[in-house]
């Protein structure tokens, strides 16, 4: 019986700068921590109404690093620099 793999959609400013993996626990997003007013945001179906993610980055190896670890099927990605 073969696993089911959720599909990861990553949208931000370019694939260079978010990156998404799945991880043990859910997904985990990175991006380069270049700019520290930039936010995740996230939205569950498209066309978006897009939300900041709830869970705070964490600096690691100078990227921001989320553990996102919500159970929706789906789930689309962004960043918004302020």
């Amino acid at each position: 019986m073969a696993a089911l793999i959720p599909q990861l959609c990553v949208k931000g400013m370019s694939a260079r700068h978010i990156e998404a993996a799945l991880a043990e626990r859910g997904i985990e997003v990175t991006w380069l921590a270049t700019n520290q007013s930039t936010r995740l945001e996230f939205a569950t179906n498209l066309p978006a109404v897009w939300v900041d993610a709830t869970v705070s980055p964490v600096l690691s190896n100078r990227q921001f690093v989320v553990q996102w670890t919500n159970a929706v099927p789906r789930v689309f990605f962004r960043l918004r620099a302020w």
